[in-house]
């Protein structure tokens, strides 16, 4: 197959975990058109956001609730989000002549994390029954404000991540080298992980990410393969994320621009769900 420079992420991504010995490749087709909130500037902290059960319209409340949380700058989600995460529900009970909305919150790793509630007057239970949009917003506003700040507490409470190296990429032509390292910190950055793209007496990496690129001339089209491969400081290999495609020739000879996002936010979940199994990222009791 071959594409240009929007549709390079048609990637295919293949994870392998070996902690315990490696299991088959996972393809995972990329899809540029549909990058999380979470890959966006200023958000930081994951949470998916589940249908609200007993609304009108269960999806589209949780849209709203995920926009006015991107708000209060936490990544959320309605699509499963990897590495560090919180998962958000909510459901909808009768009141009185209203409803009332309870809203929970669960640490991925840790369990409960915290709950809220809300209620829904007489004179708004109109709006709520044919689920008018306006009053998801003026509710997802409200509840967003409380659920930012137990999560803020619930974070002051987790394991600190492992602090991950991640060098320039080997083989990569034109600028991939640094462009590439810059957007796979970007990106896992925003997936709730450390990292660091050099090393200093004051950051010593647990980790180390390193990607290579292999590209073979096939005449019109170039064969592209990225190797990315997480280690321990001491050298001892956790996993791989692989990605292969064919791309015009000469198209990564120059400035990459938005391909080298495209390509690392493509590998990013393999490689964050890689650290979150790592001994290094486990509870220090658990260690």
């Amino acid at each position: 197959m071959t594409i240009g420079r929007n549709g390079f992420s048609r990637l295919l991504v293949a994870a392998v975990l070996c902690l315990a010995g490696c299991m088959p490749s996972l393809p995972q087709p990329f899809h540029p058109d549909d990058i999380p909130r979470l890959t966006q500037p200023g958000v930081r902290a994951g949470l998916t956001v589940a249908p609200v059960e007993g609304a009108a319209d269960g999806a589209l409340f949780a849209e709203a609730i995920a926009d006015a949380l991107a708000d209060q700058d936490i990544a959320a989600s309605t699509e499963p989000i990897a590495g560090p995460s919180y998962h958000l529900t909510g459901r909808a009970v009768p009141e009185g002549d209203g409803m009332r909305l309870e809203w929970e919150v669960e640490d991925a790793t840790h369990g409960f994390a915290g709950a809220a509630a809300q209620s829904i007057g007489p004179d708004e239970m109109p709006a709520w029954q044919t689920g008018d949009p306006s009053l998801y917003r003026q509710l997802a506003k409200g509840a967003a404000s409380e659920i930012a700040g137990f999560l803020a507490e619930s974070a002051m409470g987790t394991p600190e991540q492992p602090l991950i190296l991640i060098p320039e990429v080997t083989g990569a032509p034109g600028d991939g080298r640094r462009t590439l390292q810059r957007s796979m910190a970007y990106v896992l950055d925003k997936r709730g992980l450390k990292t660091t793209e050099s090393e200093t007496p004051e950051a010593k990496p647990a980790l180390v990410l390193q990607g290579v690129m292999k590209v073979e001339d096939k005449g019109k089209v170039s064969h592209v393969e990225i190797a990315w491969t997480l280690t321990r400081a001491d050298g001892t290999t956790l996993g791989n994320v692989a990605q292969a495609n064919d791309v015009p020739t000469g198209l990564l000879d120059g400035a990459w621009g938005d391909i080298a996002f495209a390509i690392a936010d493509a590998a990013a979940d393999g490689i964050a769900d890689l650290v979150v199994k790592s001994p290094e990222a486990a509870p220090r009791a658990q260690r």
